[in-house]
């Protein structure tokens, strides 16, 4: 190797080494990696949707209930609007005898023109619609959702301020258990055995957000049950009604 050669060489050996001291001495290192983002607090398991959906008590500032006979008990009989809890001016009610869902599924029927009694005075912006269905032992779930799903696009349509329709069940026996009145010659209520077959049905039909899954309603004794139809004695109306008016209950 030419002397000149060796210099350059040596020179360029100086300069890394230099550098490398430099920066030793500013503390260079690596760059981090970037950070995996902390969850945010509302992130965990996931918020239940559909059936296990709680409705949202005292939400309302006018709540339109749809029904048949047995509503009728414990909203007008049981004294629903009475219970302290309760607002008369924030509830109404339209309901016929035998209006289940495959009538309701008739956008025709006079109870979507009825007025309300005991009315608001303004649009509900909630509807309760209570759920049975005739003939539900020979039909199909499948069936009873389809037209429960009809009956909840009629309601949409006469009362689009409705922001929110919470489905409850007809109602049922103790712990949802089948209740056998002796009145009725040892036989089935039929609402008894029905009230677990519309609250699986609500379930598949609720989303969670605009239709929602409200209370079950059980009686606390079968002696409640009036008939083998399952309308409701005055107490059982009453015993309804605070059920129901304690969840809403502002």
């Amino acid at each position: 190797m030419s002397r000149r050669a060796a210099l350059v060489l040596a020179l360029v050996l100086a300069l890394v080494l230099a550098a490398c001291d430099a920066g030793r001495e500013r503390g260079q290192r690596p760059s981090p990696r970037p950070s995996t983002p902390s969850p945010s607090p509302s992130s965990g398991s996931p918020s239940p949707s559909g059936s296990s959906s709680p409705s949202v008590p005292g939400s309302a500032e006018c709540t339109l209930v749809l029904g048949f006979s047995v509503t009728m008990n414990w909203f007008e009989g049981g004294g629903f609007e009475a219970r302290p809890e309760i607002s008369d001016d924030e509830w109404e009610l339209i309901a016929e005898g035998g209006h289940d869902v495959w009538i309701w599924a008739d956008p025709g029927i006079p109870a979507y023109a009825r007025a309300p009694s005991s009315p608001c005075g303004r649009e509900p912006d909630r509807v309760l619609f209570q759920v049975a269905a005739r003939g539900w032992r020979s039909r199909s779930a499948e069936d009873v959702a389809a037209a429960l799903r009809t009956s909840i696009e009629n309601i949409r349509a006469t009362w689009p301020s409705a922001t929110t329709i919470e489905l409850i069940p007809v109602v049922g026996g103790p712990g949802a258990q089948p209740c056998e009145l002796a009145s009725f010659g040892g036989r089935t209520v039929d609402a008894s055995g029905m009230n677990p077959a519309m609250t699986a049905v609500i379930s598949g039909v609720a989303d969670g957000e605009r239709v929602v899954a409200g209370p079950d309603l059980l009686l606390d004794d079968c002696g409640q049950y009036l008939d083998g139809m399952g309308h409701l004695t005055p107490d059982g109306s009453r015993y309804i009604a605070s059920v129901l008016a304690e969840h809403y209950g502002a």
